[in-house]
């Protein structure tokens, strides 16, 4: 089963998630989180992505399918 959880920023996604994921027993994905992970690391792509994240953009489709290959 996948399930995606969409809503705007501070609207609880990831708390609503979090708990269907421990009712369902499947696990649980945060894209943000992963994201946020990869900015901090020392490479050309994750530089690319704190620059997107730092301006407040949304992470281009080829960089965000680059880190879920």
């Amino acid at each position: 089963m996948n399930t995606v959880v969409l809503g705007a920023p501070g609207s609880g996604k990831s708390t609503q998630a979090q708990l269907l994921s421990d009712f369902l027993g499947v696990p649980f994905l945060s894209m943000g989180e992963v994201l946020r992970e990869k900015a901090s690391e020392k490479s050309t792509q994750g530089w690319r992505i704190k620059q997107m994240l730092g301006r407040g953009e949304l992470v281009d489709e080829k960089t965000f399918f680059e880190v879920f290959e």
